[in-house]
C-alpha cells in the first residue's frame, strides 16, 4: 500500500501519519497531480494493480476487509 496525500498540507498530513501510524508509506502531492493521473477524487480510494502495475479495480470511499479481500481475489490473482 502507499498513501497519497492530496487534500492536505504538509503539517496535516505529519500529524495524521504521527497520530495514526499507518503501516505504509506516504507520499504528499499537494497539487493533486498523481492523484489526478490515477483518477482519485475520494478519500480514501483503494486502487488494485495487475503484475504489469495496471489499474485493474478500484474501491471508492471506505470499505471493509471483506470487500478488499474479495475484490482482491476476482481482479488480481
Amino acid at each position: 500500500m502507499l498513501g497519497i496525500a492530496f487534500h492536505d498540507t504538509r503539517q496535516d498530513a505529519r500529524a495524521f501519519y504521527r497520530r495514526n501510524r499507518p503501516p505504509y508509506p506516504s507520499i504528499l502531492d499537494p497539487r493533486g497531480k498523481i492523484a489526478g493521473r490515477l483518477g482519485v477524487h475520494d478519500v480514501p480510494t483503494v486502487l488494485f494493480l495487475d503484475r504489469q502495475h495496471r489499474i485493474v479495480a478500484r474501491i471508492a470511499g471506505g470499505a471493509e476487509l471483506f470487500d478488499l479481500e474479495d475484490t482482491y481475489r476476482r481482479h488480481v490473482r
